[in-house]
């Protein structure tokens, strides 16, 4: 499933019901919001909500588990980003049968802070794509890759 994310704009959902492409429906939301954090610097939010019961794991994954939750900007460099919730755990998970960090309920994914780059012509959105993955209890679905494009505050 492709498409765009616009600032602040809630987008990209999948379905449970339906081959790989909407496999994810009712059962993840992925929103986005860029903001200044100073004069010329940058921040990118992404915030996942999932349905209960169901789990997104960290970008820091190790070993033959899950495959991790990762995000790429394209057209701006070295962005890495933080993870932040109140719904993480970091322990063993009996689907993969090895120590797993994943995420419940909700958690968001902050870019460092970061530069437009000074090339021409002038950089007016930030692109990208995240790959993520979700379980339950009893399955995983396939990983999901998804391009985004998030405008910057002040060059829509």
């Amino acid at each position: 499933m492709l498409g765009s994310l616009r600032m602040g704009v809630p987008a990209l959902y999948g379905q449970s019901t339906k081959p790989e492409a909407e496999a994810h429906v009712d059962l993840v939301k992925w929103s986005s919001a860029m903001k200044y954090v100073s004069t010329d610097s940058l921040e990118i939010t992404f915030h996942v909500e999932l349905a209960p019961g169901w789990a997104i794991y960290s970008q820091y994954q190790q070993g033959t588990g899950p495959l991790p939750t990762s995000i790429n900007v394209l057209n701006v460099p070295q962005v890495s980003f933080s993870e932040q919730s109140a719904f993480g755990s970091d322990g063993y998970d009996s689907i993969w049968d090895l120590p797993i960090k994943k995420f419940v309920n909700e958690v968001s994914f902050i870019s460092s802070p970061f530069v437009l780059p000074l090339e021409q012509p002038i950089t007016t959105s930030v692109k990208g794509h995240y790959e993520f993955m979700i379980c339950d209890s009893m399955q995983c679905l396939p990983p999901e890759w998804v391009d985004f494009e998030i405008q910057i505050p002040g060059q829509e």
